[in-house]
């Protein structure tokens, strides 16, 4: 079947009935006329737009000072994006100006076409009558298209409205300029090939002269995940490629969401995402001409995005899935549009290197995770077991899966190492709620193993307290898993003791795996579990292991009564602006904690002693803890210095006795402004 040649569709279809300029959003079915107006026609004969409504406003425009219609062209599915002026402005029923629009026809009835155009394609003819915008489809000689532009531009002016030509796929030849023939736009900004096919994997963009292709940085981006982490990628290669890389690694396609369409919503349905997604990072992928499309959303919702959604524009020049026509823009204007917008944090790369160097200071908004480097975890453990430590302590919800994934990938079995980890209800996760039922212990469960590579641990934990759910429920399904050989030994924190004793009896009474261990928090000023806990455990037979032995923090000596808030590291134990330096604010930031302090660090300084060296001291060899009984201490750290300087201090003596004292009587002072043991 002939198609149509671009160049004589122009010049005597349009300029043969009065039409010089042409303004719009590239459609693949218009590729080919597109490639010509590209190489022919510059501004303002011809303006791409960042939308189908800005084209309207242009055509509209011009005609308001020239009396001359304008082509407003666009793809079908963006009909919807220029109603909005059509019916507003344009239309007869308003000030009535003449326009033509030239629309591709995805989705037509009886072709085969991807699904975003399955509710469109159908549809358009019916969107155009029920505005009452006259339409012809492309007839396919040259001949009858002339005529039938010139019915439509009669028609347009005698009715003073909007008309329609609407263009079915494959009926423009394509278009390769003449030789000295460029406007200088239609080179993209970029030395970048794309492969323009039907399928998936054929989708790569090639790596030519760039530093850094699209598919390289889709592929650097989805190695910097986290298992918590999803992604809400744009229209196009970026979809393609994410879903093409992820099924290449055999990845989990659910936490992608490919969106097929709404070009230039990407943002916003990634911020609707986030909302709802607490438990990880949404990670917002586009390109540079969906994110034009309507930049205003991001203008209004960045200031307002929580630190856990990153927006990656991928600025390749182009749109290139509708035939690779340059974006509207040049890079440095671009950027300087982005510059100006209200992100907490921008990052401008051009090579792999600059990319993950952004991904790395961008994790730091991570919450709990303080270690962004594998290398450097590696490193931390190394140390750990030269100084003989042999168990490490992690849970589903530390660094939002990160931690365990960390830890599975530095193959902790082969070092020798036991890893214990927990689960903690009430939070959500992307997918709902979780609780400690049947089916979400099992779930967690396994995806914890998952990502520490391993069928079995030696202690896994209830990390708090489900009381939506029956214990009963809890506890049996606990013991199936044990009886699955999925964990050797029964752990909880952060319950009340009376809790311990109900979970303990029942166990016992059912013949269920029963807590041999309770994690919780424990140290120089905080020491509510002695009072009642720990008579419960010894009763139960159940050790204790110990955690946040320097108070959240405060025994650092980093903190004083008059620390501004601005002096405060980000992402700290108390960073306010985040929900774990809020919660610890609440247990360790007040005028009784800050009195205590004062009170040992005089008594310390009399023996030239830090805070650190009295809370690590105090609760090695000065606490209730019995380590003949198998009580512990979990020892925490940032960094490889940090966690040399914290063992160091474990293995230092006991501390003087008027020091001892000083600690004492800081817990009368704290004893009643902390908070509970218990969650």
């Amino acid at each position: 079947m002939a198609t149509l040649d671009p160049r004589l569709f122009y010049e005597q279809a349009l300029v043969g009935n009065g039409i010089t300029h042409a303004f719009g959003v590239p459609d693949s079915c218009l590729k080919g006329f597109l490639a010509y107006l590209y190489a022919t026609k510059k501004s303002p004969e011809h303006i791409v737009t960042a939308s189908e409504g800005a084209a309207i406003g242009l055509a509209a425009g011009y005609y308001l000072s020239t009396k001359n219609l304008a082509v407003a062209y666009m793809q079908n599915s963006g009909l919807s994006n220029a109603l909005n002026p059509l019916q507003s402005l344009a239309a007869k029923e308003v000030f009535g100006i003449p326009l033509l629009l030239v629309v591709g026809w995805r989705g037509r009835p009886g072709e085969h076409d991807e699904p975003e155009h399955l509710l469109a394609g159908p549809r358009t003819l019916g969107t155009l009558e029920s505005q009452g915008f006259p339409y012809e489809i492309l007839p396919y000689t040259l001949e009858a298209v002339t005529s039938a532009v010139a019915r439509l531009i009669k028609t347009a002016r005698e009715g003073n409205t909007p008309v329609a030509l609407i263009v079915p796929n494959h009926r423009f030849a394509a278009y390769s300029p003449e030789r000295g023939e460029s406007n200088g736009l239609w080179q993209p900004p970029v030395a970048n090939v794309f492969k323009l096919t039907a399928r998936a994997e054929d989708w790569r963009s090639s790596e030519g002269d760039l530093a850094l292709s699209r598919e390289h940085a889709i592929r650097i981006i989805l190695k910097r995940l986290y298992p918590s982490d999803v992604t809400v990628s744009s229209v196009g290669g970026n979809s393609r490629e994410i879903y093409m890389v992820r099924k290449e690694n055999n990845e989990d396609l659910s936490r992608a969401f490919l969106s097929i369409g709404a070009m230039g919503h990407t943002y916003p349905l990634a911020y609707g995402v986030q909302i709802g997604h607490s438990k990880g990072r949404v990670i917002c992928v586009e390109g540079d001409g969906s994110f034009l499309m309507h930049v205003g959303n991001v203008a209004v919702l960045a200031a307002q995005a929580s630190d856990e959604l990153i927006h990656v524009v991928i600025h390749n020049g182009i749109h290139c899935s509708t035939g690779s026509q340059p974006i509207p823009i040049n890079t440095n204007n671009l950027l300087s549009l982005a510059g100006s917008l209200p992100y907490k944090q921008k990052f401008f790369v051009d090579s792999a290197e600059g990319l993950i160097q952004a991904f790395e200071w961008a994790e730091k908004s991570v919450e709990q995770a303080r270690i962004h480097d594998l290398k450097q975890a590696g490193a931390m453990l190394d140390l750990f077991q030269n100084h003989g430590g042999t168990v490490v302590d992690t849970a589903r919800v530390y660094g939002q899966g990160s931690s365990e994934e960390y830890l599975g990938q530095l193959d902790w079995q082969s070092r020798g190492l036991v890893v214990d980890t927990k689960l903690y209800p009430n939070i959500h996760d992307g997918t709902g709620k979780i609780t400690h039922s049947s089916q979400d212990l099992r779930k967690h469960l396994d995806e914890s193993l998952k990502a520490l590579k391993t069928d079995k641990i030696d202690l896994w934990y209830l990390h708090g307290p489900d009381r939506s759910t029956p214990f009963e429920e809890t506890l049996r399904a606990c013991n199936e898993l044990h009886q699955e050989g999925k964990f050797n030994r029964l752990g909880l924190s952060n319950y009340m003791a009376w809790e311990v004793a109900y979970i303990s009896d029942l166990c016992m009474r059912e013949g269920w795996v029963r807590p041999t261990v309770y994690q919780g928090v424990y140290n120089a000023i905080h020491r509510t579990v002695e009072m009642e806990l720990f008579p419960c455990l010894k009763h139960y037979g159940i050790t204790f292991y110990a955690f946040s032995p320097l108070a959240g923090s405060q025994l650092t000596g980093r903190y004083r009564r008059d620390t501004n808030d601005t002096d405060i590291e980000s992402m700290s134990r108390f960073d306010p602006n985040t929900f774990q330096g809020r919660k610890y604010r609440r247990r360790f930031w007040n005028d009784a904690i800050f009195d205590a302090l004062e009170l040992i660090r005089e008594a310390a300084g009399k023996h030239q002693l830090t805070e650190m060296d009295c809370a690590f001291r105090w609760i090695a060899h000065h606490s209730k803890l019995d380590i003949a009984r198998g009580d512990s201490v979990i020892i925490g750290a940032s960094s490889k210095r940090q966690l040399e300087e914290n063992l160091g201090f474990m293995e230092k003596d006991p501390l003087p006795r008027d020091v001892v004292e000083a600690l004492d009587k800081a817990w009368l002072i704290t004893k009643g402004s902390v908070n509970n043991y218990w969650h």
